[in-house]
């Protein structure tokens, strides 16, 4: 499928490859240090909880675990500069900015897994245990759709209803322990939607490829439908079109193995502060030998040439950081398939993975 939010440029285009999806590829020779593109498109992404007084809400600017002064007491954001503050209030609006005040209300209820007792239809009241299979396809549709039955029911309580059956589902719902990072990601992504009318920002979410099963485990899942049916019963109601069970399972899709890590920028990444999905940069297969460098600047990542490449050649990055330089073939394959899913396969690997079976047959002398 071809994007449609991808940048045009005569240096790169996306074509398919043989095993990795899409890619970059160079369409002419590329000398060392060529700025590839700069983006700052973020459709959604969270700052954990723990560091949303010492990071900037919209620029991630963070000086050493000092709080920034800026703040919107009833949202709960920081910020580091004045522009900052502004940017962000413009990007969310009025709505945005309701709906981030209603969540933080929420959270700062502290509601801890006080349960008025399972209801028919709702299986969230117990998380499943850690440690179990990574659900299937089809687990993953099945506990979407029984979620549906609740949240139908918190629809017609928050349209009105003073049916029993609606407010029990409602209140019952509302007792059941939050997530505050999983309802933040998904609220950016429920914005962005809301948006969609006058940005191509949600289109380029659905350009990215799906993952089928993007939940590592059944209590992952468990907590991504809790946190939907959470936003169900506190976002202002002219956003709740919006909160589905699809868009939610849609947006962790294409987050599962497209999101970038926010990490601190003065020592070497050592802290993550959150992570969010900027689909352009997304294209960019990796490799522990990338031709590709990257750096994030505020909201926004960079990309140049780390040295030569000639045309034709894949535009690669590396996913590790760096990482994949003090790492063995093996250390490297278990990261990428454990984190990624995939064997990396790039050249370095195979040529690695070669002399390691050259090696056993007593052969010697490195090639790579």
């Amino acid at each position: 499928m071809a994007s449609t939010t991808f940048p045009a440029s005569d240096l790169y285009a996306l074509q398919e490859t043989p095993s990795s999806g899409r890619g970059v590829f160079a369409t002419q020779a590329l000398r060392a240090n060529t700025v590839l593109f700069k983006t700052d498109l973020l459709p959604a992404y969270v700052v954990y909880r723990e560091y949303k007084r010492e990071v900037c809400a919209h620029c991630f600017a963070y000086d050493s675990s000092r709080a920034h002064k800026l703040k919107v007491s009833e949202t709960g954001h920081s910020f580091c500069s004045k522009d900052c503050l502004r940017t962000w209030k413009a990007e969310a609006g009025s709505v945005g900015l309701q709906a981030w005040a209603a969540l933080e209300t929420f959270i700062r209820g502290g509601k801890t897994g006080r349960s008025s007792g399972p209801m028919d239809g709702n299986v969230y009241d117990t998380l499943p245990d850690e440690g179990a299979t990574r659900p299937s396809a089809d687990e993953i549709r099945i506990a979407w759709e029984q979620a549906e039955r609740t949240a139908e029911a918190i629809r017609k309580a928050r349209d009105g209803s003073k049916q029993k059956v609606h407010r029990k589902a409602l209140q019952s719902t509302l007792s059941l322990q939050m997530y505050p990072d999983t309802l933040t990601f998904l609220l950016s992504g429920v914005l962005t939607i809301s948006r969609q009318a006058e940005s191509q920002d949600w289109q380029s979410i659905l350009d990215l490829v799906a993952d089928e099963t993007p939940y590592a485990s059944p209590q992952d899942l468990a907590k991504n439908v809790r946190s939907y049916l959470h936003l169900l019963c506190v976002l202002p109601t002219e956003l709740l079109p919006h909160v589905t069970g699809a868009n939610c399972l849609t947006l962790v899709s294409r987050d599962s193995h497209n999101s970038f890590g926010i990490r601190s920028l003065d020592d070497n990444g050592s802290e993550m502060f959150g992570f969010g999905v900027w689909p352009t940069a997304s294209y960019f297969n990796h490799s522990c030998e990338p031709s590709v460098a990257k750096r994030r600047v505020g909201r926004a990542w960079e990309f140049w040439t780390a040295h030569d490449v000639e045309a034709g050649e894949e535009l690669c990055i590396s996913y590790m950081g760096g990482d994949e330089q003090d790492l063995n073939l093996v250390e490297r394959r278990r990261r990428s398939e454990e984190i990624w899913g995939f064997l990396c396969a790039c050249s370095k690997c195979m040529c690695e993975e070669e002399e390691l079976e050259e090696a056993t047959v007593g052969s010697d002398g490195s090639r790579c």
